[in-house]
């Protein structure tokens, strides 16, 4: 549920102009999670926004995070895997396709028709498809 003054946190994994455009929807004093750069493109970021909105930006890469806080990853991902074991995280699968037709859910993609996770299942045909994560 999105807030009239906008979201908690942003977790982003795409960076590019959706980071920026993210950040502006983070309400007063909420964080920003740098997860990666799918879109190919790291963002810059201008200082004012976070500083305006008391925001923190953090970044979290889970290969360093097994390297120097372990125990604290162990932790995280416990959490998580039970989060969406009892139904509290949910992963919405917008639409689904056999791997013959992966280049449909490109397509779905780029034309911006997607409202949750694209799946490709190994499956020719398949076209239902739910997750556990």
């Amino acid at each position: 549920k999105v807030s009239p003054r906008g979201v908690d946190v942003l977790f982003d994994p795409v960076g590019g102009a959706g980071f920026e455009r993210g950040l502006r929807c983070v309400k007063w004093g909420g964080v920003t999670l740098v997860i990666g750069f799918a879109s190919g493109v790291v963002p810059r970021l201008a200082m004012n926004v976070p500083l305006v909105k008391n925001l923190s930006v953090r970044g979290v890469y889970w290969g360093s995070h097994s390297i120097h806080a372990p125990a604290e990853l162990a932790e995280s991902l416990t959490e998580v895997y039970s989060m969406l074991a009892d139904g509290r995280c949910v992963v919405r699968v917008s639409h689904a396709f056999g791997l013959d037709d992966a280049h449909e859910g490109f397509r779905t993609i780029a034309e911006r028709r997607a409202v949750g996770k694209v799946v490709v299942t190994p499956a020719a045909g398949k076209k239902r498809a739910w997750s556990r994560l």
